[in-house]
């Protein structure tokens, strides 16, 4: 069994679509239940060098934080990256440090059909600009 002790939603019940005015998104094919775990995406941890080096690239748009020393993110593979950004999001994640992993999680019951969508920053309201981007608006706030 793959990541023992975690009951996970299988990615086949995962699609990508193309949602209206916003690209690639993920939907689901199957009901969710609240507090299921909806994917368990392993991550390419990206050193703060690292970070430093694709920071003015479209990489770095996709990065999640990692952890709260050394300035440390990750690119999550899976569906992970192609979760859109919602202020009502269903799904919400949190870091695995163990795992080396991102673990995406449902915040609710979600119907067949529906985008699963999480927010990208919590604290600060998320605009994208006309090149899609987002993050360096609210690092300089």
């Amino acid at each position: 069994m793959c990541m023992s002790g975690l009951e996970l939603v299988c990615s086949a019940m995962l699609s990508i679509q193309d949602i209206p005015g916003k690209g690639r998104g993920v939907c689901t094919d199957a009901p969710i239940a609240k507090d299921a775990i909806v994917e368990v995406c392993p991550a390419i941890i990206l050193s703060h060098e690292d970070v430093l080096a694709v920071r003015d690239t479209v990489i770095y748009e996709y990065t999640f934080d990692y952890d709260d020393h050394g300035g440390r993110e990750c690119l999550p593979c899976g569906f992970g990256m192609l979760y859109n950004h919602s202020a009502t999001p269903n799904i919400e994640w949190d870091t695995d440090l163990e795992r080396q992993a991102i673990v995406f999680t449902a915040l609710r019951d979600i119907k067949v059909g529906e985008e699963l969508c999480h927010n990208y920053w919590p604290e600060a309201e998320v605009l994208f600009d006309d090149r899609g981007r987002w993050r360096e608006r609210l690092e300089k706030m």
